[in-house]
């Protein structure tokens, strides 16, 4: 009697084992034909470009950050965490089992399996829910502009109403903003951020923002040393702001990060929108912010067109404006100075990769290119008022 339950006991745990590795094959297989069928729908049917990007895509990004904007905290990093650590378990395990069992085609297929699964689950939620919008050109669809080139006298134009505008706009900093960073951005800087894209929206250029998810990172002070001042989590819906940074950078850091969320994901696209929100905005320290941003974008696109006046005319670009200007752009310059090592090249290097593979074929200087469209932003304005 005892045998007959112990093998009735066993045959139900195989059964038991059997019908859910089976099942769990089923659900990646199924997994992978949701990710087959979006890549086919995108490129065989062109209504569904419209469809993802106008109903599918803006539900999802909203119900991402209805469900993560009330966690004080960012989840999207925890995120990370949860899987690095997943991940050293499983080369723990596998050299546990390598030790103790030796080497052998199913330790390696079960490791591998494992890898596998995780990376078609992450990669189906990225492009899925977010990475098709690198394939959009949002800035032509929205703001009828193009990425054209620029003359030398264009850039030199440009940069004078940089300068001028950043002058015209210039706060001293508040000592609070100083200390408590985290309290200062989350009661300062996300509410005006927030009516900042409230006024752009009323001027009739994007859509409305809900249910805000704008939160400063877990991880600001490796995120000092690998040069980052902010990110989109595409995962949680949530934008993670370094609130490390200097102070006068972080109201047009916020509003690039809501950029992504609303959907514009090339780098200079957000550069572009986020730069009209902060220059909607009502508050002139998020005008300056903006304005001193792009000012150091044409400086450095001066540094490296080659003409031989431009060392003369970036010394009088420099001597023409305030005194608390130069301080500021002194203060980020030393900011970046102060963390400026391998981690930070390292990671220019992997996100110049990312950047490439997901159609910005100038990597990490497609940050650069929002030039091009402010150049283009002028005419219009000049043309059509």
């Amino acid at each position: 009697m005892n045998t007959l339950v112990s093998d009735l006991s066993l045959l139900l745990r195989k059964c038991r084992r059997s019908w859910h590795t089976r099942w769990q094959m089923y659900a990646f297989l199924g997994w992978l034909g949701l990710i087959a069928l979006g890549w086919s729908a995108w490129l065989f049917i062109p209504g569904f470009h419209l469809f993802w990007l106008h109903e599918l895509a803006p539900t999802w990004w909203q119900f991402q950050r209805l469900l993560t904007g009330w966690v004080p905290f960012s989840l999207g990093d925890l995120g990370y965490v949860a899987v690095l650590l997943w991940l050293l378990w499983q080369i723990y395990a596998f050299i546990r089992s390598w030790i103790s069992k030796g080497m052998h085609f199913r330790i390696w297929s079960r490791l591998l399996g494992k890898i596998v699964l995780a990376t078609s689950l992450m990669y189906g939620w990225f492009q899925l829910g977010w990475g098709f919008a690198y394939l959009l050109p949002r800035i032509q669809q929205s703001f009828h502009l193009q990425l054209k080139s620029y003359s030398h006298a264009e850039l030199q134009d440009l940069a004078r109403w940089l300068a001028a505008a950043t002058n015209a706009y210039y706060v001293q900093q508040e000592p609070e903003s100083e200390t408590h960073r985290i309290a200062y951005f989350r009661e300062n800087i996300v509410p005006k951020a927030m009516e900042a894209y409230h006024q752009l929206h009323l001027a009739g250029m994007t859509g409305t923002y809900h249910h805000p998810s704008i939160k400063p990172s877990l991880f600001r002070t490796a995120m000092n040393y690998m040069g980052i001042e902010g990110y989109y989590n595409p995962f949680t819906g949530e934008a993670q702001v370094n609130t490390d940074i200097p102070p006068v950078l972080l109201p047009f850091v916020t509003c690039h990060e809501m950029a992504h969320q609303m959907g514009f994901a090339q780098e200079y696209a957000a550069n572009f929108v986020g730069f009209l929100a902060a220059t909607h905005a009502r508050d002139s320290l998020f005008r300056y912010s903006a304005y001193l941003d792009m000012l150091l974008y044409a400086f450095n696109s001066l540094r490296h067109y080659g003409h031989a006046d431009d060392s003369l005319f970036l010394h009088q670009l420099w001597e023409s404006l305030l005194p608390g200007v130069k301080q500021d752009i002194k203060s980020i310059y030393a900011y970046e100075q102060a963390y400026a090592g391998p981690a930070d090249r390292l990671m220019m290097h992997v996100y110049d990769v990312f950047l490439k593979a997901n159609q910005q074929r100038r990597g990490i200087h497609s940050y650069q290119q929002v030039i091009a469209l402010l150049i283009q932003y002028r005419k219009e304005i000049k043309e059509h008022g």
